[in-house]
């Protein structure tokens, strides 16, 4: 008997240290989560706001461009990252385009991708764009 209750508590112990260690890693877990989402904000709120002089930090390699243009092919395809599988797409699931004399602040490029946003405060990524530059 004296055996089988120092085996109980041996069980026990080894099963509060396990619970332990796994609410360290939750708690841990809710403070990686919280910082993601208060960056998300972060990204959503400049991507909400008007076209100020504010811009976000330009991508590592990035070139900051920072200047008004109109785009010179009839249909740009423009995306959600700087990756071609990203195309955008409207509410019905089709390729959202740029079109010929659209105006978008280029903010940075980035080998062939420019970062731009347009008129409306939504910021994308297009690929190779043709601009006629806005002095």
């Amino acid at each position: 008997m004296i055996q089988s209750s120092e085996i109980k508590e041996k069980l026990i112990e080894q099963q509060r240290e396990k619970i332990s260690k796994l609410q360290e890693e939750l708690a841990q877990s809710k403070k990686m989560q919280e910082k993601l989402n208060r960056q998300n904000r972060t990204r959503q709120n400049f991507g909400a706001s008007s076209m100020g002089s504010q811009s976000p930090p330009p991508l590592p390699g990035a070139k900051v461009i920072n200047k008004w243009a109109e785009t010179r092919n009839y249909y740009e395809p423009i995306y959600k990252t700087p990756n071609k599988t990203s195309q955008k797409k409207d509410e019905e699931g089709n390729p959202k385009f740029l079109h010929v004399g659209t105006r978008v602040y280029v903010l940075e490029r980035q080998g062939g991708w420019e970062k731009i946003q347009t008129e409306d405060g939504v910021v994308s990524w297009v690929y190779k764009a043709a601009y006629n530059w806005i002095k």
